[in-house]
């Protein structure tokens, strides 16, 4: 999406001023010296600015530029649209250093937007380039991730939804929208009356339909194109996130095991067998379920189960792992998110038994959402008081709900206050009772309870301490 189309006139020059303003935050190491101030407008509508921070040595300098954007993404605001930088030297047009460009480069290529850099003209005004336009020739590390094109799939699949004789959804299920995107259901009780959903696919175009960007391995990305879609909507809590309401659902598909897809996945229900759990219990949903997937696509399935038979269902397939007919996916974003993230890699989340859900049997890869076999309440009912965007550590004392979509765990702080902890990322379905973690996420107060709540993995985390 083009930066000039969200921008007036106006947000830039009120950027300009918070930049030219921010000259006043600088912290020098002598009086007299040269001011640098910044500010960063988020996708969000929020603006952070900084001046710069001086050393003796020059070398431990951090520049306003760089300040901004650390600022913005310690605020889990890290989708900037634009950048302006300004100062009290005798310069015509401030212009950022070669690190700060180098910088403000790699930010945009982490968050997938190439943002505006208004430099700010002391006679009033402002010039204007793309970071991308900055710097030529810019250097990057081996391994930076290409940007990844838009998967294209059939805008019309094999199967149609069937009307919504009710709003009782189901986690996974997958709903037609009003514009005609197709919305997979996360949690269909966060708040009353509203279902948490991600937007799977776009509405078809010319025959087709694009597949947004992975909510947990492209998290940034994905919040970018749910607010481009028109489906993010406010949460009350802090962040915009997909709430549905029945009026905007036209429709639900199939959400059943369906009769086509039995041979393909007898040795999984083999698998699931193994742990206790009947067929009636695992539906098909994803790309299969509309009838769009490809020969390689995964089996994106649903399984309830209760926490004992998901001890024994990650048993049963590890063991099938260990003896060499189940494989864990080398490719996978998700292991390579979980395996950096948790201590000791993949080989310690294997060894204690903490996540099987992504696995391959010869051919045939499998991805597991796990749901209770009783209705979970929503998370947030009568009033509630939002207390901010907080980090908070602590060991976890009771956390068998947490291998589910709704991961629900339960912390005690230092101080002894407990908090409700509610994720929807993959990496919450690691966390064990006794687990020491510090955790990221959007807190609030109801009933007299604390909870946090977590949605997106680049700005709600989990991590483990030693």
């Amino acid at each position: 999406m083009n930066n000039h189309q969200l921008l007036a006139p106006e947000d830039c020059n009120r950027l300009c001023a918070a930049a030219s303003a921010a000259t006043a935050k600088a912290f020098l190491t002598k009086e007299g010296g040269t001011r640098y101030g910044a500010a960063v407008l988020s996708r969000s509508g929020a603006i952070f600015s900084s001046g710069q921070y001086s050393s003796f040595n020059h070398v431990t300098n951090v520049h306003a530029e760089q300040a901004a954007l650390l600022i913005a993404a310690m605020a889990g605001e890290p989708d900037i649209l634009v950048l302006a930088v300004a100062s009290n030297a005798e310069a015509e047009v401030t212009r950022p250093c070669g690190v700060c460009r180098q910088v403000m480069l790699e930010h945009s290529q982490r968050t997938g937007r190439d943002f505006l850099v208004l430099m700010v003209n002391r006679t009033g005004g402002y010039e204007e380039l793309k970071v991308s336009e900055l710097l030529p020739c810019s250097w990057a590390a081996q391994g930076t991730p290409a940007s990844r094109p838009s998967a294209l799939r059939p805008g019309a699949g094999i199967y149609t939804p069937r009307a919504l004789s009710s709003t009782n959804l189901q986690t996974a299920d997958l709903v037609s929208l009003k514009n005609g995107a197709i919305a997979l259901v996360w949690d269909p009780n966060l708040l009353p009356g509203k279902s948490l959903a991600k937007i799977k696919y776009a509405p078809p175009q010319e025959g087709f339909r694009r597949k947004l960007a992975h909510s947990f391995t492209e998290s940034i990305r994905y919040e970018s194109e749910l607010i481009e879609s028109g489906w993010a909507r406010p949460t009350g809590f802090g962040p915009l996130a997909c709430l549905l309401s029945a009026e905007d659902m036209t429709g639900i598909y199939p959400s059943r095991l369906q009769s086509d897809s039995l041979p393909a996945l007898a040795p999984v229900l083999d698998v699931t067998s193994a742990a206790g759990i009947p067929p009636d219990r695992i539906t098909v949903t994803g790309s299969r379920a509309l009838g769009i997937a490809t020969p390689d696509s995964d089996f994106d399935l649903l399984i309830q189960a209760s926490p004992e038979e998901i001890e024994a269902l990650r048993h049963s397939v590890l063991s099938l792992v260990s003896l060499g007919k189940a494989t864990i996916p080398e490719l996978s974003g998700t292991w390579k998110l979980l395996s950096q993230a948790f201590p000791g890699g993949a080989t310690s989340i294997l060894s204690q038994y903490r996540f099987a859900e992504t696995f391959a049997l010869g051919s045939l890869r499998v991805a597991v959402i796990l749901t209770p076999t009783v209705t979970q309440p929503p998370v947030l009912t009568g009033k509630f008081q939002f207390l901010g965007h907080k980090a908070i550590h602590g060991k976890v004392i009771a956390a068998a709900y947490a291998p589910y979509k709704r991961a629900t765990f339960l912390l005690r702080e230092s101080d002894g206050r407990e908090v409700s902890v509610y994720s929807y990322h993959k990496l919450a379905n690691l966390v064990r009772e006794g687990d020491k973690l510090a955790l990221r996420g959007w807190e609030v107060e109801t009933g007299g309870r604390h909870c946090l709540i977590q949605l997106a993995l680049h700005r709600d985390n989990v991590v483990w301490l030693t």
